[in-house]
This record gives structure tokens, C-alpha cells and sequence, in this order.
């Protein structure tokens, strides 16, 4: 018993170190804004919740929660003032929409030596669901927090998608730009630049699976920050003719995930 207790004791010390020191390590990670872009059904939300419920860190901002997007900002701007990263969990359709959070991180970013502000880390995760799948998935899923009925959800997947859509550039001023394509039979063209890189996501929705996100995210350099915006040439074109045809070179074949 005693050599028992022996082991326990010593070992015991160990783990509890090992784990002072990991908390210690996420403790000093300084905040960031992750900024979710897509349809909806595109996977958006199932995301952003599987990451707050796997790390304490991260705070999901939804208007769908919330309803206002003044409550958005105000929850936003008091997690960051508490150290906590944010996920803003919505369909981020248009630039205006996400000037709101890159303008959030140059006001709580800190200053150089020069007295230059540093802002914090913002960085796109773009779901490209192709717009035939996000409409399986409205025929299927449940319980969402806001849209109730399938028709409900397709008028707004419609709307986006024909009128409102415009696509999302790192040089709007992003940190980082990843973009997330759902199956294993789709191959995408290969999307790689120094800050802007594409990836192959699976189902289930797994911490691995998020985890991997995140380290191909943190994998990617970030972009200087911009401070004054020049549309990005193809967004100038694409304001001109809003509708999205990035489905016309994809598989009408699509995984089973419910993103």
C-alpha cells in the first residue's frame, strides 16, 4: 500500500504540473477574432458552437442568439476586454458586414514601439459549401435558433446567394484567410497563397477535426494589416454581378455532413 501511495504521490505532482503548465500556456494566448463567412447551412454554426464547448477561451457571437447586432458588439467587446477570443458566428455576406469586426481588432490592438497600433489577429474562415448542399441540409436540420421551417430557411439561402453575396478577400484587411470545403469527393482547385490557404473538412465534427482547423489556420502567415481598404478587384466585379459561380466547377456529389 504504501509503495502504492508512493506512485500516486509522485506521479500525481507530475500530472497536475503537466496541467498547470497547459493552462498556464492557453491562459497566455492573447485574444483573437475569428470571423465565420458562408450561406446558410454551410457549417457556420456547428463550428463555432463545437469550439466554444471544447475551449473556455473562445466566446460565440450569433445574432441569431442574440438578435441585435448591437448586443453582438457589446458581448464581443467585453470578451475581448476579458482576454477571451471571439467567434463571430454569422453569414458575414457583404464587406460592410466585416469591416465590423477588423475595425473591432485595430480598436483593441496595442501599440509598437512607434507608437503604431498592432491590431489583434482577425482571421477569415470562409465555408464554401456549394449552394445545392447547404440546401440539403435545410431540408434536414432541426432546431436552429432562428429560421423554423425549411421554406423560411431557403428564401434566405436564395436572397444571399442571388442578391446579396459578395466574396470575402484578405485584402479587406484580415490577418488570415482559410477557406473550408466540405467532402471527400470534391477536389477543389488547390488554393494556396502566403496568406490565404483551402482545406478538406470530414464528418463527424470532431475536436481533432477542429483542432486541425485551427493549426492549419495558425500555419498560415499573417498579412500585414491594411489600414486604408481598396476594394479587391474581383469583389468589384462580383458587386457588379452578385451572383456566386463558384458551384459551376464543383461535383453536384457532396459528403454527408451537416454543416
Amino acid at each position: 500500500n504504501g509503495a502504492v501511495l508512493r506512485w500516486w504521490f509522485r506521479n500525481g505532482l507530475l500530472l497536475m504540473m503537466m496541467l498547470l503548465l497547459l493552462l498556464m500556456d492557453i491562459e497566455q494566448q492573447p485574444p483573437r477574432i475569428l470571423v465565420l463567412a458562408g450561406w446558410v447551412g454551410s457549417g457556420k454554426s456547428t463550428f463555432a458552437i463545437e469550439l466554444e464547448k471544447s475551449n473556455p477561451n473562445y466566446v460565440r457571437i450569433c445574432q441569431d442568439v442574440l438578435k441585435k447586432r448591437q448586443a453582438c458588439e457589446a458581448l464581443a467587446r467585453r470578451s475581448l476586454a476579458e482576454g477571451k477570443s471571439i467567434i463571430i458566428d454569422r453569414q458575414n455576406f457583404d464587406r460592410k458586414q466585416r469591416l465590423t469586426w477588423i475595425k473591432l481588432s485595430q480598436e483593441f490592438g496595442t501599440k509598437d514601439d512607434n507608437d503604431k497600433i498592432i491590431p489583434l489577429e482577425c482571421d477569415l474562415i470562409e465555408f464554401a459549401t456549394p449552394y445545392e448542399e447547404c440546401l440539403k441540409r435545410l431540408e434536414h436540420r432541426t432546431g436552429h435558433e432562428s429560421i423554423h421551417s425549411i421554406q423560411e430557411g431557403t428564401k434566405i439561402l436564395s436572397l444571399i446567394y442571388h442578391k446579396q453575396w459578395v466574396s470575402p478577400h484578405i485584402s479587406e484587411g484580415f490577418s488570415r484567410h482559410l477557406i473550408l470545403y466540405p467532402s471527400n469527393d470534391l477536389k477543389p482547385d488547390a488554393t494556396k497563397t502566403n496568406n490565404i490557404k483551402s482545406i478538406q473538412i470530414s464528418f463527424p465534427v470532431t475536436y481533432e477535426i477542429i483542432r486541425s482547423i485551427l493549426d492549419t489556420l495558425d500555419s498560415i502567415p499573417v498579412t500585414t494589416t491594411i489600414q486604408t481598404i481598396t476594394p479587391h478587384p474581383h469583389q468589384q466585379q462580383q458587386q457588379q454581378q452578385p451572383k456566386d459561380t463558384r458551384n459551376q466547377s464543383r461535383s453536384n456529389t457532396y459528403s454527408k455532413c451537416p454543416w
